[in-house]
């Protein structure tokens, strides 16, 4: 499932229900509706007849009960994800997929709660002591690298063995500089050794977790939880699989930062020779492109500008059945510029006749700020890359 649009301002139930975020204090059970406005309680057969009567798309979430019908058409992970989970209780997938901040916007399609389920856990602030808080795990800052002005790689020492598969993420929580409660937010895991794991982390102009946490210097003490699977994970993407050998392709697009869990996921995906990628990669400029090293060695290994012999020229590389396209674009770039490995290098924005250029696929993985997604899944539809229920926004 992915993020649900922003509550209007002057709806009170959605405003009462902010109380939390990934760029404020967070409290247990943050950010879904304050129980003291009161749900209406609903029975087990009042749900059942909503989706047998009135054909309504209505979800459970730890325990709430919520109509999405008007909501599923414009869904960003498309209608089926929440199709296949009507009725159910989805309250553990949902805080896997979506920031703390999606669940204020979310109680503007809640309708009642399950009497069965029994009352709502009042929220209250995280411990204000700093022992390590429960589910969470102590961890050292090691290390920090500028990668650019606002973006900073970070390392940090795990005292546990971390369990990662590529694109997981943590959920980071470090206190608030006023000392009033704590922050968290999620971020991807970008790489592993035996004694730490490394982040990237861009500072957000409100001031909000990523702000801090692109402040941490060595020898500052974090928890952490997870790491958790991504929303989209290859070998769990059954279409793909049932598809004919010959034609498996996976478009993946990023914008700015997005670039770091859709790198773990192509890089993943053409390692084990599952499918061919696209993976086009969306910046200001040649400058602003983050891991760049890593971009342009994936496409030396994998790219498909090789030879007729599947090598590339110069090297003795086995031949490859999948390999990658890469496509650039630069919305703002002063010049022409070189990416070694590069299919295309565009200096307009992203839109369907780009992606159009590249052929179809079985699915298209995106990763990016809100508005570039809305974009590039609209795009990717509309350039016939894809259905619209294949289209994944991590």
């Amino acid at each position: 499932m992915g993020c649900l649009p922003s509550v209007a301002a002057s709806n009170a139930r959605g405003q009462a229900a902010a109380t939390g975020g990934d760029d404020g204090c967070q409290g247990k059970d943050a950010g879904l509706s304050d129980p003291t406005l009161g749900e209406q309680l609903l029975e087990d057969g009042d749900v059942q007849a909503l989706l047998d009567k009135k054909k309504r798309l209505v979800l459970i979430i730890h325990g709430s009960v919520y109509d999405v019908t008007d909501f599923a058409p414009t869904h960003p992970g498309g209608i089926s994800v929440l199709s296949q989970n009507v009725g159910k209780e989805v309250g553990d997938v949902f805080d896997r997929i979506h920031r703390p901040s999606t669940k204020a916007q979310l109680a503007t399609y809640c309708i009642g709660r399950l009497r069965s389920a029994g009352p709502r856990i009042a929220p209250t602030l995280v411990r204000k002591d700093r022992e390590v808080t429960p589910g969470f795990v102590r961890a050292t800052v090691l290390g920090t690298e500028m990668l650019l002005d606002d973006v900073v790689r970070i390392t940090i020492a795990f005292p546990l063995g971390l369990q990662h598969s590529p694109g997981s993420y943590v959920r980071l929580k470090l206190p608030h500089p006023s000392g009033a409660c704590d922050m968290s937010g999620n971020y991807t895991v970008a790489s592993v050794t035996e004694t730490s794991f490394m982040i990237i982390s861009k500072r957000s102009l409100n001031h909000g977790v990523s702000s801090h946490v692109c402040s941490l210097q060595p020898g500052n003490e974090i928890e952490y939880k997870g790491p958790f699977a991504p929303s989209w994970v290859v070998e769990d993407d059954d279409e793909l699989h049932k598809t004919p050998e010959e034609m498996r392709h996976v478009t993946f697009i990023a914008g700015g930062i997005g670039i770091v869990p859709i790198f773990a996921a192509v890089k993943n995906l053409l390692e084990k020779q599952i499918a061919s990628a696209t993976l086009v990669v969306s910046t200001r400029d040649l400058r602003r492109l983050v891991i760049r090293d890593e971009i342009t060695e994936l496409a030396k290994q994998y790219g498909s500008l090789r030879d007729d012999n599947g090598v590339a020229s110069g090297e003795s590389a086995p031949r490859l059945r999948k390999v990658l396209k890469l496509c650039c674009i630069f919305t703002r770039s002063s010049g022409e510029v070189n990416v070694p490995g590069a299919d295309l290098i565009s200096y307009a924005r992203l839109d369907h006749k780009i992606l159009s250029q590249f052929g179809s696929a079985v699915t298209v993985v995106i990763c990016g700020p809100p508005d570039f997604t809305r974009a590039a899944k609209e795009s990717a539809v509309k350039g016939g890359v894809c259905r619209e229920e294949r289209v994944i926004v991590l």
